[in-house]
Formats: structure tokens, C-alpha cells, sequence
């Protein structure tokens, strides 16, 4: 070998360790930004679905001159069934029927004649790792459970907000001003599966049927009956005038209570 070469060194074990280190250092430092990025991306998934909804109630209502209800109160279907052509669904539509009752027409029902069991990406925030499980039960039936539900007022027995049971409501009557009433807020489906559903249910499935409150919450079953999210520090909300907004848990009750109610002459101050 001619004495010119250049000899070659091989990486001392000590050198190799420090690099395995540097590597590990930066993917820890990279993993939460990527992790921060991606639920950014969720976060804005889920306004744009809120969004979606918006638009569904105000093309409803421009082709019937009213808003649809809540809920049904004989029959359990939601306002989320009635906006199905609206959301581009009218295949599952078609599968609806209004005249009988919800749960006793969902139960008989094979997959494909079942309208309640399809997932549409509508339905739910994609940062809810229950987004995508269906309840199955022998006496109710297959359900697909949703993260939004309609605002029925500030209280729960007030119906002074735009979807409730039997509700029938304008636009015309939110006199407090689109811009500032809630339509739909975000709740985190429970891990059993047994609330929130999308095309019928009882009120909670529906609609809000508490007093608004906002504040953190997990998938325990002991958070159904106040608004949460899976994104951190608070939910998003739809806006009547078909926009959607973040509000913060630390929001005070009495704002949530002004954009809540459709014609209380609120003045808020946030």
C-alpha cells in the first residue's frame, strides 16, 4: 500500500455514545413541536367542521325560513339528522324516517340501512380519540356518538338560545345579533359511547340540557353535562353568523350565558 494513503479511523465507542446523545437531545426536542403542529392542525379541523354546521343551518333556513329543532321530542330525532342533505348526506337522509321513533327505528336496522352508524368526519373533533367508535347495544341499537352539540340557552330549562327540544326559531328572532349567540358548542364523547349521539338520543345526546358551563373535562362519563374538548385550555363554539371560535376555560359564566341566549339584550364584555 503506498505509504501516501490517507489511513482511515474508525469512531471511538466515547465519540459514538456523544452522537447517539446529540440525536436523542434533538428528537426530544422536536417530538412536542411536531406533536404541537399536528394538534394545531386537529384544532383547526374541528373549527372548520363547526363551521360546516354553520353553513348547514344557515341553507336550511334559507330554503325553510326557520331553524330545524333541537330535538324532537316525541320521536328523538336531532337537529343533526334534519340537516343531513344540507351537510351532503342525502343518501343517509333518504334513510330516515321522522314519522316513528328514533331508537325503535334505529334498532331492527342492518349496517347500510342504518343511517345512525355511518362516521362522517363532520360529526367529531379529530383530537377526540373516541371520535371514531360506534355503540352497539342489543336494545338501542348502533349509534355513532358526535362532539357537538346544540346551545339551548343559559340554563337548562330557559330554551332562550337557538336549538332546543321542539324548538322553532329565525333568524330573525336572535336580536342580540348572530355574530354573538352561540349555535353549537364542543363536548368530549365519554368513553362508553353512551351520549352525544348524532341522529337521535335523548336530550343530552343533542343538545346542551344543562346550565353553559365550560371547564376541563375527560372521557370518565363525569363530564357530560358541561362543554369541554380535548384541546387544551378550552373548546371551540359555532357562531350563528356560521363563524366558529376558541373559548378559553377560563371564559366567566356570565359571558357564556350573554352568547348563549338569542335576544336577552346582552351587552358583553369579555
Amino acid at each position: 500500500m503506498p505509504s501516501c494513503w490517507p489511513t482511515r479511523r474508525a469512531f471511538t465507542l466515547i465519540e459514538l455514545l456523544v452522537v447517539i446523545a446529540v440525536i436523542s437531545v434533538l428528537v426530544a426536542l422536536l417530538l412536542p413541536a411536531v406533536q404541537n403542529a399536528r394538534e394545531s392542525a386537529r384544532k383547526g379541523q374541528c373549527l372548520n367542521h363547526l363551521k360546516q354546521w354553520g353553513t348547514a343551518l344557515q341553507n336550511y333556513h334559507e330554503s325553510r325560513n326557520i331553524l330545524p329543532m333541537g330535538k324532537i321530542n316525541t320521536t328523538h330525532w336531532t337537529f343533526r339528522a334534519m340537516l343531513l342533505p344540507e351537510m351532503d348526506q342525502q343518501a343517509v337522509y333518504n334513510l330516515v324516517d321522522f314519522n316513528v321513533q328514533c331508537f325503535g327505528y334505529i334498532k331492527p336496522l342492518s349496517p347500510g340501512a342504518n343511517p345512525a352508524d355511518d362516521f362522517f368526519p363532520f360529526y367529531a373533533c379529530p383530537s377526540d380519540p373516541n371520535s371514531q367508535r360506534k355503540f352497539s347495544d342489543v336494545f338501542f341499537g348502533d349509534h355513532m356518538p358526535g362532539s357537538y352539540l346544540g346551545v339551548s340557552g343559559s340554563t337548562a330549562s330557559a330554551k332562550d338560545g337557538v336549538l332546543f327540544v321542539n324548538s322553532a326559531v329565525r333568524m330573525s328572532d336572535i336580536t342580540d345579533g348572530t355574530s354573538t349567540t352561540f349555535g353549537l358548542g364542543e363536548r368530549g364523547i365519554p368513553k362508553a359511547l353512551n351520549k352525544g349521539w348524532t341522529l337521535c338520543g335523548d336530550v343530552q345526546d343533542s343538545i346542551q340540557a344543562f346550565d353553559i358551563t365550560l371547564s376541563q373535562g375527560d372521557d370518565s362519563g363525569n363530564h357530560n353535562d358541561h362543554f369541554w374538548s380535548w384541546h387544551a385550555g378550552g373548546a371551540n363554539f359555532l357562531l350563528m353568523d356560521g363563524s366558529a371560535r376558541f373559548f378559553s376555560y377560563s371564559t366567566d359564566k356570565s359571558v357564556l350565558q350573554a352568547y348563549a341566549t338569542r335576544s336577552n339584550s346582552d351587552v358583553i364584555s369579555e
